[in-house]
């Protein structure tokens, strides 16, 4: 694979909290093989999501705080900018996605 990946954010919240199915093993084998190829891609949107949504499932606001800070070394952070709002219409318009999964 040397394809650029995008990691969502449910695939973070699958690998940090073990609910006892398999979504948990699945989403840290994943993790292993993208580090292997190639710095993974993630958006600010993801790492926000991830930061409110860890915290709501009872995740320790520090130890979030604490992953999210050392994002930067593991991924390539993509901002989502205006532009990359305006463009995520087109993306609607063409495969009628959700807003937030256009983004």
């Amino acid at each position: 694979m040397t394809d650029n990946v995008f990691i969502d954010t449910n695939i973070f919240l699958y690998a940090k909290f073990d609910d006892g199915n398999e979504k948990f093993q699945i989403a840290n084998d994943l993790f292993n093989v993208y580090f292997q190829i190639k710095k993974p891609f993630i958006s600010t949107q993801v790492v926000n999501e991830f930061c409110v949504n860890a915290v709501k499932k009872g995740g320790d606001p520090l130890e979030i705080r604490t992953t999210a800070a050392c994002f930067d070394k593991y991924f390539s952070i993509t901002p989502v900018t205006m532009n990359t709002v305006i463009e995520s219409f087109h993306i609607y318009e063409l495969y009628q996605f959700s807003h937030w999964d256009c983004l």
